[in-house]
């Protein structure tokens, strides 16, 4: 045989092996034919208890009535939208074929259990054991991560989730928004501090004082209101100090307090906010709390100024009083 007659039978082995492999099935060639969910069942799953972390530094979401609660923080409301939000992408996971399919890579992958980056399990009412099992491991780039199912070795690749997800400590899944309430919602505003208490309300023509006597139906421009109005409709907590203590946490001696009416309702009035101490930590944080609620939370002393330092005297352009 000939170099010219070599040549040519190696150049049509290689077309005949193009041809077969343009004919063969894709998923012959090791192609996923496409995504399926990663977690079988989702539909039929009511989540009721969340745990991100390992057994020893877990960090628990138990469901209470149409809310969720931080277990770690004796039951103080969690940010259900948040955890809401974070349910419906994990049940929404598609994967297509594993990276890897054997437990020899899972340290490779970040996805050992003793050392991945993060752990989610849910369980469903009246699970013993959890109904999902989630290891994450490395992230391969930006806006990806590998995580497998913790009874399983398979490896997969997953798009727009991160360890930070589905980790951190107790206080990243709380209701900062605890105290909050809606500023068009309110009818009356009482606030008593340092320079006293007033009284004022909304009517058909706007807001008027209603206490003191002195100056009872003088009206008052939205704008004067404004700075407070803001800062109760925007109020968040940064952290939780744990179960309300009226010494501890000064709520008795300071007595800064803010008591609202909603609008359209025949309740009394309500304490919406007491603010207490200072934190006492060097960042400028004050404790606050709500009456009837058996925690305090920490606010940026920032947020609370127009209530600390709201004076109807002066706002009215009255002189101190002698």
């Amino acid at each position: 045989m000939t170099r010219n007659q070599r040549i040519l039978l190696v150049v049509l082995a290689v077309q005949i092996l193009l041809i077969v492999v343009v004919r063969m099935p894709m998923g012959e060639r090791g192609v996923s034919a496409g995504p399926t969910p990663l977690i079988a069942g989702w539909d039929e799953l009511v989540p009721t208890r969340v745990m991100f972390g390992g057994d020893d530094d877990a960090v628990q979401l138990l469901r209470a009535g149409d809310g969720w609660q931080v277990e770690a923080l004796d039951g103080f409301p969690a940010d259900g939208a948040k955890l809401e939000s974070l349910l419906t992408k994990i049940g929404a996971l598609e994967v297509r074929r594993p990276l890897v399919r054997s437990a020899r890579y899972h340290e490779s992958f970040g996805v050992r259990e003793q050392d991945a980056e993060a752990r989610l399990r849910i369980w469903g009412d009246g699970n013993d054991d959890p109904a999902v099992d989630l290891l994450f491991g490395n992230p391969p780039n930006f806006g990806s991560i590998h995580l497998r199912q913790a009874d399983e070795d398979a490896v997969y690749e997953v798009r727009d989730l991160a360890a930070y997800d589905v980790s951190g400590p107790a206080g990243n899944w709380i209701d900062k928004d605890w105290l909050k309430i809606d500023s068009s919602d309110i009818d009356g505003l009482t606030v008593r501090n340092v320079s006293g208490s007033f009284t004022v309300v909304r009517g058909d023509e706007g807001w008027a004082v209603e206490e003191p006597a002195e100056f009872a139906g003088q009206p008052l421009g939205d704008d004067q209101l404004a700075g407070l109005l803001s800062d109760i409709s925007g109020l968040r907590i940064s952290d939780v100090a744990g179960r309300r203590d009226e010494t501890l946490h000064g709520f008795a001696t300071v007595g800064v307090q803010v008591d609202v009416r909603r609008r359209d309702s025949t309740d009394h009035r309500f304490t919406l906010l007491e603010i207490g101490l200072a934190v006492g930590d060097g960042n400028d944080r004050r404790f606050v709390g709500r009456d009837g609620e058996g925690f305090a939370g920490i606010a940026l002393e920032s947020s609370l100024q127009s209530i600390l330092d709201l004076d109807l005297r002066a706002m009215m352009g009255a002189s101190p009083p002698s």
